[in-house]
């Protein structure tokens, strides 16, 4: 029985031609994957873990009353207030950024803080 097909049949290929053909291949896609590497960049490190913020007590002190203020990254926490008489100490609320502590909108003391003493501690 004839080919019916008029497209010669392929000839087996040779050993050698399908090594090289191989090689050339790989050769080829380990060059492109060295390219793509060169021109991604290469990610930050990691820090390892967050600074510790920056604490600072300040103590003013005169004639008659001693304040105690804790700032934490430069902003004001808290503020006691330690007078030298026969007053008892306070302290004094300061709000976030942003938030009124003020009793009523408008008022002269919308930034200043709050004023509270401690009836009781346990």
């Amino acid at each position: 029985m004839q080919n019916p097909s008029p497209l010669p049949l392929p000839l087996p290929a040779r050993p050698r031609a399908r090594a090289a053909l191989s090689l050339a291949t790989g050769l080829i896609a380990c060059l492109a994957a060295a390219a793509h590497a060169a021109e991604t960049p290469a990610a930050p490190p990691l820090p390892k873990d967050p600074p510790e913020p920056v604490v600072q007590e300040i103590q003013l002190e005169d004639d008659s009353v001693r304040i105690e203020e804790l700032r934490v990254r430069g902003q004001t926490v808290s503020a006691k207030v330690k007078p030298k008489g026969k007053a008892p100490e306070y302290e004094i609320l300061l709000g976030e950024p942003g938030r009124d502590l003020s009793p009523g909108a408008g008022t002269a003391k919308a930034g200043a803080g709050q004023r509270v003493w401690r009836l009781f501690s346990f």
